[in-house]
């Protein structure tokens, strides 16, 4: 463990995706305006899209906090290999329907469908953020429709929102890409949000943030391509080699030794 070399109290670059730890910087901040539009003003269904680490899944949470906080209903689920049958069941039992486990799916989308209506009638919103929707089972597509049309009244107050990757969203169909309202597409950072990012998780983590030198928080948004999850993972692990070489710093050399040794070309596959 390299905390105590570098006098954290807890380790910067966690893994975990935790609304806390979220990094408030102009890209991303604009991207979850632009979510918080799409709820607020009662839109019907919004796609987020970015290549992976970019910080999908971060926003959604962050957005799923706001909403918790504010008394508002809201559903956040991954659809990674969801199928049809399991979909309205996630959904009821997420809008505390308390489904059963050998209910039929006409009998929960009616529940889903009676919640949404009784939600608008109290004048409350009812939203559902789905991640990874292009990972789904391809047949649940018609589901995601139907649940956007699920309120056909005037002064519906439905929001969907869809996560997928750029490449992956002509795999959601033409029919719900027609419905789309907005489309939020996030961008790689660059490097004065990399080397921010980097000084504030270090705080966070008890530290000083002037572990990274300019140049190492340079070569790390380079190397990573600004990809938020590989520069997470990147510097998590140039702590650990700093450490364990008892530098006062991490350097550039440090940086891409680190890459060049541990890292290469499965960067993209670590886990934020």
């Amino acid at each position: 463990m390299y905390e105590r070399h570098w006098g954290l109290s807890q380790p910067p670059f966690s893994g975990d995706i935790d609304p806390a730890r979220y990094f408030a910087n102009p890209i991303q901040d604009e991207a979850l305006a632009r979510l918080q539009f799409l709820v607020d003003q009662r839109r019907r269904l919004g796609l987020l899209t970015g290549v992976p680490g970019t910080g999908k899944t971060m926003l959604l949470s962050v957005l799923a906090n706001r909403l918790a906080s504010e008394n508002r209903p809201c559903v956040r689920l991954n659809l990674t290999a969801v199928g049809p049958v399991e979909f309205p069941w996630l959904l009821a039992a997420a809008l505390g329907l308390n489904p059963r486990e050998n209910d039929q799916p006409v009998r929960l989308w009616r529940m889903i469908a009676d919640r949404v209506t009784e939600n608008r009638y109290q004048q409350i919103g009812t939203t559902f953020l789905l991640d990874d929707a292009d990972q789904a089972q391809p047949n649940l597509m018609g589901s995601l429709l139907r649940l956007a049309q699920c309120d056909q009244s005037p002064t519906a107050r439905l929001t969907l929102v869809l996560a997928a990757e750029p490449a992956g969203v002509l795999q959601l169909g033409s029919r719900l890409l027609e419905l789309a309202e907005l489309r939020i597409e996030l961008e790689p950072w660059d490097e004065a949000t990399t080397a921010g990012y980097l000084s504030a998780a270090l705080a966070h983590g008890g530290g000083s943030g002037q572990i990274f030198e300019p140049r190492a928080a340079e070569r790390i948004q380079q190397l990573c391509d600004g990809i938020p999850r590989r520069i997470n993972h990147l510097a998590d692990l140039a702590l650990m080699a700093g450490a364990g070489r008892q530098q006062s710093r991490i350097d550039v050399n440090t940086v891409e030794a680190v890459y060049d040794e541990l890292v290469g070309t499965h960067l993209e596959d670590a886990a934020v």
